[in-house]
């Protein structure tokens, strides 16, 4: 605050800010109003008359001083009449102060010993004696507004005409009003208002004022001012306006009347009379009376509406914003309910005794809490709102049993209360005795207090609550299904069943635990202790310093503020969520321990326990929206994925953990560009997520937007989504990624540089360049070939082809029925147990064994002369047109030969050879015994292998039959066949002049 004092001479000013002070002086000053101005002008150091005249048309006004000068005020700008204001204090002359301005700022005139007049042409005026010791009398001439005579000690006689307001003294002040709509402010002092005819107001939101209680009824309004008592006597007062910062009790009589509420935690109760009803930011009650009465509230405020005092059958129906209560005789009331609606506030209705019913169908972010009366009463919601009945207050426990309808469906009966009947309500709450809940199928909330209750909440996902005053810690168990503590000094042990989510004490040290099932469990305040257990839970310690510990299944919990302690199982996914954040935070893992300082004074502690094993789960960080440092130096197996935010985020991995920088969730594409360092290193840029630096960083999870990931010297690793994605991998070995949820089959070429699929259901096309590694999707039928280098290729699930192309490719493919296309003796194909019925199609000689015993089929492709040879499964070897040789080995095998002149390897005396006629002169040579004609008329000939005693016997064919060193028996058969026994005592049968 500064006070501007000038000279004898022709002083300028320029004056913004509140609470200043100019001195009037001699000469002609210019004073210059900036906008947003408060200013008082103390002429209280004149004895000569004072004339001033305000004219807001010419911007400005002029204060005459007698011959000693004028000043002149002038309006810099368009001043806000919301907070600006002149006040003049006058001085001991007989002042006239004219004002002329329609809309402008308000005026305050502080009259002093002279007899001033005051006229308001248009404009805020008020007449203001606050600084007169004793009381004044104000007399009413029955012009408009504020027109007639002031009397007092040490004030003259003031004219006043047409005032706005008129502010009284701290001595017993006496207003006789008349027919104007006048307003009156009474400070201290016993004080005697009489409004008189017109609508007239009298105001308590003035600094200094406390606690009043104001009885239109009674007449009376009585409080402190300045921390001194005051009672006054009202009568023709039809609006009040209650304390700024303390409790008003407003009582009204049977006239229509106005109250106004503030601050404080105001109780109205309008009489009757239509009467309106203004309620403030308080925790504030409204009684209902008789009369049609508006009543305006604001949905983020505690407002408690009670028509408990109604015996008749109340009907209440909210629409929207607008609710309307039907008293029957008693009238209808109308309650406006402003925003901003953001569900911070409650509205609690009261109901009677009669059987009322109410319907709530508002706009989202409106709460509603009903109590019921003693009658049979109706409560139904509809709509986007939030209704809760309330029992509280009865004096007995209640029995609620579902209906298996939406939400909290059914009837709730207990001594007091009738049968009410609950249609679709979000949640209810019990009394402080032995309560039993039935619930059904719908997702219902319930709020316990004490006692000890009965709860089973049926199917659905229900809540349970002891977020309410009184609770003190609780002891929740949902597996053993117990919860037990204090409620206001009372112990109480319930009994839990089917019930999925928790909410603990508002500031007690809680120990909640899940059940085998997916829980949420919140905290709130106080230091808590959370157990998910089994089942994907959903974990939130709320403020203090919590010790929140994961379970077998994928569990979330969120950052909130203490410094909490988080356990969580390696061998399971876990979320770890910060993204409510906007503090720059600080995050750091060294072998098993991460510390996250959350930028607010609370460092978090997670601990990743065993085993360690990255297939088996991993640690999700979400990042908040300010510019954090994420450091992961974490020990081998452990896998973490950074979620970065808005803000321009570090995430660095150095030891041998695994980081991913995961971006699924940005709301357009991002730009990664390589610095060429180790793995993935550089930039990543984006709508939404600032420019982050990753350094070392083991892969990079893209958007479903259109990408951009230009890769460096490292060996990087990108994970594509939906969008039409450009990647080039630059120099190292890349790998590109499908096998995400959510992916159909793709097609990927590393050839010709393409990748086309279907992501959620949207058609993708990426483009890629320099990629050497490619993993299928999931579940999908992929088709990976590779490109002239050494490629890595992974179908993954589904039934994938995988062709490698030119170079020396590893081909892996999964579950799944896959076929591999083989071209160069380096390829490696490679398949594990039980991962389904696998071909290998190949250009060059290929043997099953050398690649594993779980490959079952072999086809050989070209013209070559080509060696297939199978493994221990029952393997299917295909030749190609060439002199293909087939060697099925140990297993039960089929081998077909095709056209050239092939040679069979037959040890099993499963095996089988197909041979079709004008497929060559085709030759077995077997280790057991063997018959052409079983296998086919179209095998020429047959050679013994080994030492044993075997059997050889040919077909149609004119067949050479070669027996081994053993003792063999050779049968051409129908042919002219030529039969050489070998070492053995050998047996030929003989059935053809031509056989030899």
């Amino acid at each position: 605050m500064t006070t501007y004092s000038g000279g004898s001479g022709n002083d300028v000013f320029s004056i913004t800010g509140f609470g200043h002070t100019y001195i009037g002086s001699g000469g002609n000053d210019t004073i210059t109003l900036l906008p947003e101005v408060d200013l008082y002008a103390d002429y209280t150091g004149f004895s000569a008359a004072l004339t001033i005249v305000v004219d807001g048309d010419a911007g400005g006004g002029q204060v005459t001083k007698d011959g000693i000068g004028t000043d002149t005020f002038i309006a810099g700008g368009e001043l806000d009449p919301d907070i600006s204001g002149l006040t003049f204090g006058l001085g001991s002359g007989n002042d006239s102060v004219t004002i002329d301005d329609p809309g402008g700022i308000f005026f305050g005139i502080r009259s002093s010993a002279g007899n001033d007049t005051i006229t308001n042409i248009a404009g805020f005026v008020r007449a203001v004696y606050s600084n007169v010791a004793s009381g004044i009398t104000y007399t009413s001439n029955n012009g408009s507004g504020v027109s007639g005579t002031v009397t007092g000690v040490g004030v003259g006689t003031d004219t006043l005409s047409n005032v706005f307001e008129i502010m009284g003294s701290a001595g017993n002040d006496t207003f006789n009003g008349g027919n104007g709509d006048e307003r009156f402010i009474p400070l201290g002092g016993n004080d005697i208002v009489n409004g008189g005819a017109g609508f007239d107001l009298v105001r308590f939101d003035r600094d200094g004022m406390g606690s009043v209680m104001v009885d239109l009824s009674a007449g009376t309004a009585v409080g402190t001012f300045n921390g001194v008592g005051f009672s006054h006597s009202l009568s023709g007062i039809e609006y009040v306006r209650g304390s700024r910062t303390e409790s008003t009790q407003f009582t009204g009589s049977n006239a229509d009347e106005r109250f106004d509420g503030y601050a404080g935690d105001d109780v109205f109760n309008g009489g009757g009379g239509n009467d309106i009803i203004n309620v403030g930011t308080g925790s504030d009650t409204v009684y209902g009376s008789t009369g049609n009465d508006v009543i305006n509230i604001l949905a983020t405020e505690e407002v408690f509406l009670n028509y408990g005092s109604f015996s008749n059958a109340l009907s209440v129906n909210l629409t929207g914003t607008v609710m309307t209560i039907d008293k029957g005789a008693g009238g209808t009331d109308t309650v406006n309910i402003g925003g901003p609606y953001d569900g911070s506030g409650t509205i609690t209705l009261v109901l009677g005794s009669g059987n009322d019913n109410v319907t709530i169908d508002s706009v989202s972010g409106i709460f509603v809490q009903v109590r019921g009366g003693a009658g049979d009463d109706t409560i139904t919601q509809v709509g986007y709102g939030f209704v809760r009945a309330d029992y509280r207050n009865m004096s007995s426990g209640i029995t609620y049993t579902s209906n298996n309808g939406a939400n909290v469906s059914g009837t709730v009966t207990g001594t007091g209360i009738g049968t009410d009947t609950l249609v679709g309500i979000s949640e209810i709450r019990g009394t402080d005795y032995d309560d039993v809940f039935n619930g059904g199928s719908g997702n219902e909330r319930f709020i316990l207090r004490g006692g000890n209750d009965t709860l089973n909440g049926g199917d659905g996902y229900d809540t349970v609550r002891f977020d309410q005053d009184g609770m003190g810690a609780v002891t929740v168990n949902l597996e053993a299904g117990t919860a037990t503590g204090l409620f206001n000094g009372n112990a109480f042990s319930h009994t839990l069943s089917g019930i999925e989510a928790v909410r603990g004490s508002r500031t007690g040290d809680d120990s909640l635990t899940g059940s085998s099932g997916d829980d949420t469990l919140e905290g709130r305040g106080g230091n808590d202790t959370l157990n998910g257990g089994a089942g994907n839970d959903y974990l939130d310690g709320g403020d203090g310093d919590d010790i929140i510990n994961t379970g077998e299944g994928e569990d979330t919990v969120i950052g909130s503020a203490g410094n909490d302690t988080i356990n969580v199982l390696q061998q399971h996914d876990s979320f770890i969520q910060y993204g409510h954040f906007t503090t720059n935070m600080t995050v750091s893992m060294t072998g098993t321990v991460m510390t996250i300082d959350k930028g607010t004074g609370d460092v978090d502690t997670l601990n990743v326990t065993g085993p360690i094993d990255p297939s088996l789960g991993s640690v999700t960080l979400s990042l908040g929206s300010g510019n954090d440092i994420v450091t992961i130096n974490a020990t081998a197996g452990i896998f973490v994925e950074v979620r970065g935010g808005a803000g321009d985020d570090t995430i660095t991995q150095t030891g041998d953990g695994t980081v991913r920088a995961d971006y699924r969730n940005a709301s357009s594409g991002i730009t990664y560009t390589s610095n060429n360092g180790a793995g993935v290193s550089g930039t990543v840029t984006g709508a939404g997520v600032g420019t982050d630096t990753l350094s070392g960083v083991a892969e990079i999870r893209g958007t479903d937007f259109d990408d951009v990931f230009t890769g460096g010297d490292g060996d990087e690793r990108f994970i594509l989504r939906g969008g039409n994605d450009t990647v080039d991998g630059g120099g190292g070995f890349d790998t590109v990624r499908f096998d995400r949820n959510g992916m159909g089959d793709v097609t990927v070429n590393l050839m010709t540089g393409t990748a086309v699929g279907v992501f959620n259901g949207s058609v993708f096309n990426h483009s890629l360049a320099n990629i050497e590694h490619v993993r299928g999707s999931r579940t999908g039928n992929d088709v990976l070939i590779g490109s002239a280098g050494n490629d890595r290729l992974e179908g993954m699930g589904g039934n994938d082809l995988l062709n490698g192309g030119a170079g020396a490719d590893t081909l892996i493919g999964g579950t799944g029925d896959d076929i591999y296309i083989v071209s160069d003796a380096g390829d490696v194909v490679i398949e594990n147990a039980n991962e389904g019925t696998d071909t290998v199609r190949s250009y060059i000689s290929f043997q099953l064994w050398q690649h594993g015993e779980h490959i079952e089929n072999l086809e050989l492709l070209g013209t070559g002369n080509l060696t297939a040879i199978g493994n221990t499964q029952a393997n299917v070897l295909r030749g190609n047109s060439g002199n293909n040789w087939l060697d099925g080995a140990q297993g039960a095998d089929t081998m077909i030969g095709g056209e050239g002149d092939d040679t069979y390897v037959v040890d099993n005396v499963g095996d089988t050879i197909v041979e079709l006629v004008g497929q060559g002169t085709d030759t077995v040579i077997s280790s057991v015994s063997f018959e052409l004609w079983r296998s086919s008329q179209h095998l020429e000939n047959l050679t013994l292998a080994g030492s044993a005693n075997l059997n050889g016997t040919g077909n149609l064919q004119a067949n050479v039959i070669r027996g081994n060193s053993g003792n063999n028996r050779l049968d051409g058969a129908q042919g002219a066949d030529t039969m050489i026994g070998g070492l053995g005592d050998d047996t030929y049968i003989v059935d053809n002049v031509g056989d030899t």
